[in-house]
């Protein structure tokens, strides 16, 4: 049995593990692999740092609580080390190459063992990124100097995975994202009828919804001007914004000129999610930079068509036409035009709907992600270090 020392900063982890999709995917890989996995996970500050053991004592969880993300690779290490005077491990996993990944290179080095980062962005050596900001420019840095050092880098996207070693980074590898929910995504929600109503509220719709943190890179400033250039068109259209971040404060004034057209709905648990995705027309994704969105996977499974930018996996789960759209990167005028088409008529949407499911269930095999994950790990730990 594999024994995995992984350094990460979901903080889904920590949420009830009865209905957290973040920890059925940990217990998966230990059931599958099969593992046992240490997880050392960013915390917010005031969390308790206690360790909590799952389901047969295959998973444990350790908290690092941390005021500001600066501090977390110091203290995950702290955490680790101490873990690994405890238990013997075999690999060190992270599942980012900047906060974690710079703890678990620290970890491997000191522990001598083979080191396997993840890549499910598309930043690291992508000059869109990197030309924005100093910050993007010294993580690009952090994060390329972990990859050249690390034995294995697994990308969500194909796209991603060819990039990457275009780049120089040979060692990466396209694993598919587990996506451990699809079964209630894609089985009729009890509760997806009153949930489409309460989100209408009133309204004939369309219902557009998206689901994702509200941060820059995400440019939900596009989606929100796109709506307001169909308002006119569609006047009952509803956009509801699931999901927060340091860009809703920007995001709420912009909105306010379309009034109740768009709803800020926050944060939502795992488990509430399907219902949101089945009650929804269309789903919406504007980002500049993505490797393969896991909510376009999501909002697939639960038969809802979608709208998505070009971003680097995008093309990989959606099938141009068939199953929604996929336009160009910032293009407004693209995305307008797309979203006149698609919400303006309903009846097409929902003839949609049953090949939408089928298409997103045909990508989101489990035992494919098991297979290359075990592949994966067996060729990192014969790698020289």
């Amino acid at each position: 049995m594999l024994s995995i020392l992984n350094i990460g900063i979901d903080r889904e982890l920590l949420d009830d593990p009865e209905t957290s999709e973040a920890v059925a995917r940990q217990l998966f890989y230990a059931s599958e692999l099969p593992a046992r996995i240490a997880h050392i996970v960013k915390a917010p500050a005031g969390v308790a740092s206690t360790d909590r053991t799952l389901r047969d004592a295959r998973v444990t969880l350790h908290p690092v609580s941390v005021g500001h993300p600066i501090f977390f690779p110091l203290r995950a290490v702290k955490r680790a080390l101490a873990v690994a005077r405890r238990e013997r491990f075999d690999i060190v996993i992270a599942q980012e190459p900047i906060l974690s990944g710079t703890a678990a290179l620290c970890i491997a080095r000191r522990l001598k063992l083979p080191l396997v980062v993840g890549a499910y962005n598309d930043q690291i050596a992508n000059l869109f990124w990197i030309r924005g900001s100093f910050v993007n420019r010294l993580a690009n840095r952090i994060g390329s100097f972990v990859y050249a050092r690390a034995q294995a880098i697994r990308a969500d996207s194909a796209a991603v995975a060819e990039r990457l070693q275009n780049a120089g980074f040979r060692q990466t590898c396209f694993v598919p994202f587990l996506i451990t929910h699809a079964d209630k995504l894609l089985t009729p929600h009890a509760d997806a009828a009153a949930t489409r109503s309460r989100l209408l509220a009133g309204r004939s719709g369309p219902l557009l919804l998206t689901v994702a943190r509200l941060v820059a890179e995400k440019n939900l400033g596009l989606m929100l001007r796109a709506v307001a250039r169909i308002h006119h068109q569609l006047p009952d259209v509803r956009l509801v914004v699931v999901g927060d971040g340091p860009e809703r404060p920007k995001l709420q004034r912009q909105a306010l000129a379309l009034g109740e057209a768009v709803q800020f709905a926050g944060r939502k648990p795992s488990a509430d999610l399907p219902a949101y995705y089945q009650a929804a027309d269309l789903f919406l994704l504007s980002s500049d930079i993505e490797s393969s969105a896991r909510v376009l996977s999501e909002a697939q499974l639960a038969g809802t068509p979608v709208l998505t930018t070009a971003t680097a996996g995008a093309a990989e789960v959606v099938a141009d036409g068939r199953t929604g759209r996929v336009v160009p990167c910032g293009d407004e005028d693209a995305f307008v035009q797309a979203l006149a088409t698609l919400a303006g008529d309903p009846g097409g949407l929902a003839k949609m709907r049953p090949a939408v499911a089928r298409h997103a269930q045909s990508l989101c095999g489990r035992e494919v992600v098991a297979r290359g994950l075990r592949a994966l790990y067996e060729a990192s730990l014969t790698v020289p270090r």
